[in-house]
């Protein structure tokens, strides 16, 4: 095999169908908790039956133990877990191949046909199947006599057609002959419908009953000449079917609409299980494919530089308890693949401990089917009562997944929790708002001009004069105009000053900044509705002096 390709989206997920409606948060917080609930609950040291034979398989807790994660860090994590969630919830699980409505081929047809090859390589990394451009070839010419007694199709899987009767138009004089000879009958002879100027025809009723040479000869072209070019050509035109159905594929992927985009997906472990109203019928492991065409017309299809998915989604929606495991067991096994030793369907041992983990875990009396089957035997078992897992493998288009971003979802997941720090804005969506004040006396701003100060505040009265003092230097030096204004406006107000209202405006303000919070909380509502009115009769002097000035100017 040569180099294969890099892989730069894993991607971990379900099968993606037709959406549903989008889940509420009450029923993903719900199965949020329900999954961390089992894993907290899932034992770490207890050894798991390995579907293989004696050996543990991997348990959740595998592999080497992470760093302590900060509060910070375990609440993004939380985050992301509950975004999963609810992408999962708004996918339908899909049960069969059948149900995409698309192309589907599964590996007993693809196998042994002419032209169609398997587990090739090229300089641009592996193709799991190339499909020849294949011509179709006509059928041999019929003996001449017999020629005119046959209908030949280009059809290999359709015999010719045999005419036991034919009307001919011949001459009066060699109707004569055959009639002489007994080869037509009275009755057989007509006075012809397409009569010619200057020539006595007739139209005449043969049979072929009468010429056995001709009989003969038809039957020996039919066994054996042309028997040999049907049974040489109906592979052929099985491998052209199969090119013309990838060709039209490839060609509406190039073409296709934003509306209903395809994908090309490769299925290996096809499962079987009848579950009422339900029947299993689909692979446990995806690969994503993409097709091309060569310069020579054949039909490439490599992977795409993607993980695989494992498709569990109607395991989830059976509530099978051990869909996690087997989700943790597939990530870790394929996370463990060397580089040159990737995903092949043609190489069992990159996927078949997926398969036997899963048929183990997800149902204690499943059976492996290829531990009771021949070795080349590639037909996909009957749906029975248990979950039954092949390592065959077929091929299929779908509709394409619109939650891709679960990928993008489980890479910021890893990346949080291997970090040191998350970021500010990150952080500050997980992190409780803090009781301390915040409020800082050189910052009044616009609230500080026109607001006075909330009464929530903590003030020490200390501080009053100094803070009143910064707020005149403030009203002296700051506007606020609710209207667009000039620098003449600003001019005049400043000569203007109006210092009754300003004034006014600060005796109140006084008034209110005065109230310690102590004060206030002991306050009676009569107190506080007389501090609300003095402070909504100084904003609305401010604001009545603005914009007479504002009048005055025509703005």
């Amino acid at each position: 095999m040569s180099e294969k390709l890099p892989k730069d989206r894993p991607i971990e997920g379900s099968i993606v169908g037709e959406a549903n409606p989008i889940p509420s948060e009450e029923s993903a917080a719900k199965i949020l908790n329900e999954k961390r609930h089992n894993s907290e609950d899932e034992p770490r040291t207890e050894d798991t039956a390995s579907p293989t034979g004696g050996e543990a398989a991997p348990s959740s807790g595998s592999g080497l133990p992470k760093a302590q994660l900060s509060p910070a860090q375990v609440g993004v994590v939380q985050l992301i877990d509950y975004v999963c969630v609810l992408v999962n919830l708004a996918a339908k699980p899909v049960w069969s191949i059948a149900s995409y409505g698309n192309l589907a081929f599964y590996e007993e047809e693809l196998r042994n046909q002419i032209g169609i090859w398997h587990d090739r390589a090229d300089v641009d990394g592996p193709v799991y199947l190339k499909v020849d451009r294949l011509r179709r070839i006509d059928p041999p010419e019929p003996p001449p006599a017999a020629k005119d007694w046959l209908t030949i199709g280009r059809d290999p899987f359709k015999e010719p057609v045999v005419q036991s009767l034919r009307t001919v138009v011949i001459a009066a004089a060699e109707v004569a002959n055959l009639l002489s000879e007994g080869i037509v009958a009275p009755a057989d002879i007509a006075p012809t419908l397409k009569p010619k100027p200057g020539h006595d025809l007739r139209d005449v009723v043969l049979r072929l009953g009468k010429f056995p040479e001709i009989e003969k000869e038809i039957q020996n072209y039919i066994s054996q000449s042309w028997a040999q070019w049907a049974e040489a050509e109906r592979p052929r035109r099985q491998t052209i079917d199969i090119y013309d159905q990838l060709f039209s594929l490839q060609q509406a992927l190039k073409l296709e609409g934003s509306d209903k985009p395809l994908e090309v997906v490769w299925g290996m472990g096809v499962a079987r299980w009848k579950m009422p109203p339900n029947e299993l019928d689909h692979p446990l492991v995806e690969q994503l494919v993409e097709l091309e065409i060569d310069d020579a017309g054949a039909i490439l299809i490599r992977p795409r530089a993607l993980d695989p998915i494992v498709a569990l989604k109607p395991f989830e929606a059976m509530e099978n308890p051990s869909t996690d495991l087997v989700a943790r067991f597939a990530r870790e096994h394929f996370a463990k693949l060397a580089p040159e030793h990737d995903l092949s369907p043609f190489e069992k041992d990159t996927y078949t401990p997926v398969l036997r983990y899963a048929c183990a875990q997800l149902d204690r009396a499943g059976r492996y089917f290829p531990d009771h089957a021949q070795i080349d035997d590639r037909k996909i078992p009957p749906a029975a009562q248990n979950l039954l897992v092949t390592d065959t493998w077929a091929i299929y288009a779908r509709p394409r997944s619109e939650n891709f971003f679960t990928a993008d979802l489980e890479r910021l997941r890893q990346a949080v929790e291997e970090t040191s720090a998350i970021p500010g804005p990150a952080a500050a969506l997980v992190t409780e708002p803090s009781d301390e004040p915040t409020y800082v006396p050189g910052n009044l701003g616009i609230s500080g001009f026109i607001g006075g100060y909330s009464t929530s505040t903590r003030v020490e009265s200390g501080a009053h004069d100094q803070i009143l003092l910064q707020q005149e230097q403030i009203i002296n030096s700051r506007f606020f105009f609710p209207k667009p204004f000039n620098e003449e406006q600003k001019k005049s107000w400043s000569a203007s000053k109006v210092p009754m209202s300003r004034e006014s405006s600060s005796r109140d303000r006084r008034a209110l900044g005065k109230l310690t919070r102590s004060q206030i909380s002991s306050a009676t509502i009569s107190q506080l509705a007389a501090v609300s009115s003095l402070h909504r009769r100084a904003r609305a002097r401010s604001l009545s002096c603005v914009n007479t000035s504002q009048k005055e100017y025509g703005t």
